[in-house]
Order: C-alpha cells, then structure tokens, then sequence
C-alpha cells in the first residue's frame, strides 16, 4: 500500500513485488539500534532493515495533530505550526501517510468480521488550481480558453448506519513526470477518456412527489447522447497541469474496482447510489459475480429535506419507472430531529420489497455525503482550495477523512470504542487515534504481522 511507504521497511522482496515477481516481504524482530529502534530481518532475502520510530516521528507530527485535534482549520494549520513552508509542506504530507495507514489497517480488520454492510456512494465537485494559463498553452484552440480552475469529479463511499467515510476517489489522472511529446497540429486526440463536454447539465429539481424526482432523472439521462456522457464542467475548468481530467464514468468504474479489493468475499453488502446509470454500470460490473448470487444487492436512492408529516403512512407509495420497469418506493424518513422524503429504486433484488429495506438501507441519515462535504467547506473553505494544486487538495482531504471519522468531532458513533477488538491483533496498547506515538506503533505492528 503507498500510504505505508514512508514508514515500512525496504528489501530485495518489496522491489520484486511490485515486479510481480515474488512473494510481499516477511518481516521478523532482529535487534535494536543504538538509540533503541527496533531493526528487522526479511525471513526470505535476508535483508535487515528498521521499523520506524515511533518517539521520532512524534515529535515532528504530533504538534500538528495536536493541533487538527483541537479544532484547528486546515486554512490556519501554518500559522499555528510556526514551521517554514517546506518543511510544513513536508510534514504534513508525511502525516496524511500515517493517517490513511492507520485508517486502512483499521478499516482491514473490521471489515474481516462484518457479515453485512449497506453503503452509500454519491458523487460531488471540487475546485482546486489548474496551474495552467492560455498564454502557456501551445494549442492555439485551447489558448483561447482562459483556464480559472479545475472542477474535479469525486466519489463517496460512506457506511450508511455510522457515517464513516470509507473511499474517497476523483477523476484526475496524474500525469508522470516525463510526460509525451505533444501531437501535432491536427492529429485528433486519442480515445484516452479525457473529458472533453464544455457544458454543465442542469440538475432536477426536487419534487413533492419524490417519484417524479426519480421519473425526471430518467429522461435526464435517456436525454444524453450516451448515458455515461455527464456535463458537469466546462472545458474552461477541465485542463491540469498535474494530469487528465477522465470522463465521470472512468472514475466510477474505478471507485467501484477500488471498494471491492477493500471488502471481504464473504460480506452481503448492499450499496444504496446516487440516481446515476453509468455509476450503476460500475457497480455491477465490479460486482459482478455478487449479485448474481444475491450476495451484493443494488439500490437508487433520491432524498430530500422536508417537513414532518401529519400522516408519515400516507407517504407511503410504489411506482413501476424506466424501460427497465424497475420498482420505486416512496417512503418517509426520520433521524433524530431530521425529516426527510425517500424514493428507493431497487435495481438487482427480485423479491417484493419488505417494510424493514428502507430500515437496513437507510438505518440513519441519507445524506452521509453531504454530511461529509458540508464540514470539509468549513474546514477547508472554498476560496482556500481554489488556491491549492491537485495533489495539495488530496493530502489535506486525506488529512479530514481521518479526523472525520475518528475525532469524535463529526461522528458520534462509537468508532473508538470499536477500535480495539478491530485492532487487538495489530497492536495490545490502549487505543488512541490522537496519537502519533500509537499510530507508529500500529504501522510496525501491522509490517511484522
């Protein structure tokens, strides 16, 4: 995993891996270094190597921690650190490596005892810095457009009962280093997936009647010239000096590729979408083998903020909609003192839906992405991101995915508690997800297995 590779140790066996050629490295204690830090030796290559240490790097990260812990917005996290810009820079990425270690080692180990899951993804735009001009553009089609940003496309995958943010993806592809030589003048570009729409479709309108939400979503996308051809930026927001901007549908296909390596075969997982045909496409064909054993079950979902019903019984409705003539169910919905209107698509269950569905698929909120996006614009507000490159936009997200679902500040549910049964084979030591100290202590463990 890349979030381990500024703490783990390196051998022979590492580099042949990643080569597809020999076994992942198997790492057993050796001895300690002077000042103590713990040394390793690959039972295989024989190459002996240090475990990071934990009272070193503490003392670099855990000022910044500290300060994320104790309510510090991203925006203000430089002044407060009293560091030059590079070794901030420096530091902070190193510290969103820890976290997303942490959070993967954490997220393993829970999810090998979870029998069932039900998911919510949904889609959201960002806008960082593009790091282009038309004046630097030698494509004199594309110097005409005045580059003022980059709109990228995300995905979201959240637990729907607790909130926790368990992927995060967008649609930039970076480019390496050594980029290839631009083509000629005339030479039509590749068929790469680069977005190329310079519209934006306009979003519907939520209805009183969540059903016809749902029916007008529909003809939205039956209206395109393919279904997976979402406008959702123009060409003035889609170019990067850091990489390619991918068609939406390319991003999802990943997204859902990247949840499934995450989840365990045996896990009856239910993922409850946003209306989107082609991130239903990904979603099966990721799934494939799962729903065709019942195992991974579908679902729409539309929802919308509303006043409490005088009869919530009344709400209640079913509805044939699309070619496919897939069931709709219209429901109300309440978590503690919110309300809400439900319209659930059930797209790969054949059997007649039962009242407890809307119960499992939405056992909480329905919105755990807006949720989610709404506390991110506070901590990192929009005219601040506009600032930043790609790459700084993905560290300091990585950086709130951690402290959303582990702080205590966002999620009130119980995920500390929970910490150490997932974790009790990883590392015995009292638990705690504000120190650096333990997080180091987790990664060795982890390595040495």
């Amino acid at each position: 995993m890349s979030a381990f590779t500024a703490f783990a140790p390196n051998c022979r066996c590492l580099k042949a891996q990643r080569q597809e050629e020999a076994q992942p490295p198997h790492w057993r204690h050796y001895d300690k270094t002077r000042i103590g830090t713990q040394r390793v030796r690959c039972t295989q290559c024989h190459t002996v190597a240090s475990l990071a240490n934990p009272e070193k790097i503490a003392t670099k990260l855990q000022p910044l921690l500290d300060l994320l812990f104790a309510g510090c917005p991203a925006h203000e996290l430089f002044n407060h650190a009293k560091l030059n810009k590079k070794l901030f820079y420096q530091r902070l990425d190193s510290l969103a490596q820890l976290l997303e270690g942490v959070s993967q080692i954490y997220e393993q180990s829970m999810l090998s005892t979870t029998e069932s899951l039900t998911l919510q993804t949904h889609s959201h735009v960002l806008r960082c810095r593009s790091g282009l001009t038309a004046n630097g553009d030698k494509d004199k089609a594309a110097s005409s457009i005045k580059h003022s940003g980059l709109d990228c496309w995300f995905l979201t995958t959240a637990d729907s009962q607790t909130g926790y943010q368990y992927l995060v993806t967008n649609n930039l592809l970076p480019q390496p280093k050594l980029s290839e030589p631009a083509q000629p003048a005339g030479v039509p570009k590749k068929a790469n997936g680069e977005y190329t729409l310079d519209a934006i479709e306009a979003p519907i309108a939520p209805s009183q009647d969540i059903l016809e939400t749902a029916k007008n979503t529909y003809q939205k996308i039956m209206s395109r010239q393919q279904f997976d051809t979402l406008a959702y930026c123009t060409q003035q927001h889609a170019k990067s000096k850091e990489g390619t901007l991918l068609r939406p549908v390319y991003a999802a296909h990943a997204h859902m590729q990247n949840l499934k390596q995450r989840l365990p075969a045996t896990c009856k997982v239910q993922i409850i979408m946003e209306h989107e045909s082609f991130i239903r496409g990904a979603a099966i064909t990721a799934f494939a083998e799962q729903v065709r054993c019942n195992q991974v079950n579908l679902f729409y979902l539309h929802s919308f903020a509303c006043p409490p019903p005088a009869n919530m019984a009344e709400l209640s409705n079913k509805k044939a909609l699309s070619w496919w003539s897939e069931k709709w169910y219209q429901y109300h919905h309440q978590y503690q003192n919110e309300h809400w209107l439900l319209g659930l698509g059930v797209l790969t269950q054949t059997d007649e839906i039962q009242n407890t569905t809307k119960d499992i698929t939405v056992p909480t909120r329905p919105d755990w992405h807006h949720h989610f996006w709404h506390h991110f614009d506070n901590w990192l507000p929009n005219d601040k991101r506009q600032r930043m490159s790609h790459k700084q936009l993905m560290v300091w997200l990585g950086v709130f995915r951690y402290l959303y679902n582990y702080s205590g500040r966002y999620l009130n549910h119980g995920m500390m508690d929970n910490i150490p049964n997932a974790l009790s084979s990883e590392i015995p030591h009292d638990t705690d997800p504000s120190s650096i100290t333990w997080m180091v202590n987790v990664l060795n463990r982890h390595v040495i297995g």
